[in-house]
């Protein structure tokens, strides 16, 4: 359990009121735009403001790791994160493959569950899958 005790006890990316904005200088997508008004999602994300979880008042996790998974060299994580207020998740897990060399190579999905304007789904995302690779030496 973590409680955040700045954080919002609504969700201010939900709000549709439009604002005139003081500082009307936003950048998406690496691209510096001139944005008179808008929604405070918007202004958020325009500004870098957005810091996932930290946004909410209370949120809870739970990891588990299994060493030894099938065989010695594979670890399987399984993890979730979840913004209890606005009951918004990442749920994750990744199976690795670490050989005798120390070269290491992962699959990863996650899944970010909850309303389009909960705190892990404001940006659009639904899922993502990195393939990963790397040497301890």
């Amino acid at each position: 359990m973590f409680y955040n005790g700045d954080g919002y006890s609504n969700n201010p990316l939900e709000k549709r009121e439009l604002y005139a904005y003081d500082d009307k200088i936003f950048s998406m997508n690496g691209t510096t735009v001139s944005i008179p008004l808008g929604d405070m999602k918007t202004y958020l994300f325009g500004h870098d403001l957005y810091e996932p979880n930290y946004f909410s008042k209370y949120y809870a996790a739970l990891f588990i790791t299994l060493r030894e998974f099938i065989i010695s060299d594979i670890t399987l994580t399984l993890n979730t994160i979840s913004n209890i207020e606005q009951r918004s998740y990442i749920v994750s897990s990744n199976m690795s493959y670490t050989n005798i060399k120390d070269i290491t190579t992962g699959l990863s999905v996650n899944s970010y569950l909850g309303d389009k304007d909960g705190e892990y789904r404001a940006g659009g995302m639904k899922y993502d899958i990195l393939v990963t690779t790397g040497i301890v030496f």
